[in-house]
Order: C-alpha cells, then sequence, then structure tokens
C-alpha cells in the first residue's frame, strides 16, 4: 500500500507557546491517531515510508512532527544547551545550568499538536 506524501507545503500547527511545528499525517483521521515523535535532530521526513504504509495499513491516522529547532519548525537563537553540562551537574546533584527548553516542554509541543489536530 502506497502512502500519499504531500507534494505542497507542509502544514504547520501555532501552539498556544508561540511554537510553530511543521508537521503531516497520513491516513483516515478518522481512525485512532498515533504520533511518531523522532529524536534529537531527526526531521519527520526521516521516517521510512513503508513503516508509514504499514501503520496507515493498520487503519491508524499517522502523525509526524519536526521538534522545534528542527526541520522546519520553529528555531530558537540564541543560547543553546550545553547537555555535558547539564549532566554532570545532574550527576553530582548540583543546580542545573540554564537550558533553552527542557524536554518536558519540548513532549507539550506534541501534545499541543494533537490538541491543534
Amino acid at each position: 500500500m502506497a502512502v500519499l506524501c504531500h507534494t505542497q507545503q507542509m502544514p504547520r500547527a501555532s501552539l498556544q507557546t508561540g511554537i510553530e511545528l511543521e508537521y503531516a499525517t497520513f491516513g483516515d483521521a478518522a481512525n485512532t491517531t498515533v504520533l511518531l515523535v523522532n529524536g534529537y535532530t531527526a526531521q519527520m521526513i526521516s521516517w521510512p515510508a513503508e513503516l508509514l504504509a504499514a501503520l496507515v495499513a493498520r487503519e491508524l491516522h499517522v502523525v509526524t512532527y519536526d521538534n522545534r529547532d528542527v526541520g522546519l519548525s520553529t528555531k530558537l537563537d540564541g543560547e543553546r544547551a550545553q547537555p555535558m553540562k547539564v549532566l554532570a551537574a545532574a550527576i553530582a546533584g548540583d543546580e542545573l545550568p540554564p537550558v533553552p527548553y527542557t524536554l518536558s516542554e519540548m513532549a507539550a509541543d506534541g501534545i499541543g499538536l494533537l490538541d491543534h489536530l
């Protein structure tokens, strides 16, 4: 089964936080939705077409998106996180250094996208 790819510009969701997420959907929106969340720095276009097709064939509505600071979603310029400093502080029980955003905020982006849809 082929998955229809978007040939035009992908849709964008504007979240209440001011973040805009570029996303794509596959399958019937009336079906159960599955949100695919990529890892650090990976774009939504990296999901294998065979995986998307298999999920759609199982009658799922598939949603993919670019995390903030990735692909076509909102870019937050300026201060960058230093993961090794954060990890070292966490292990030592020290106060964590400032970061531009947290994993919890990124998870909330996915929930915000689902709310948008």
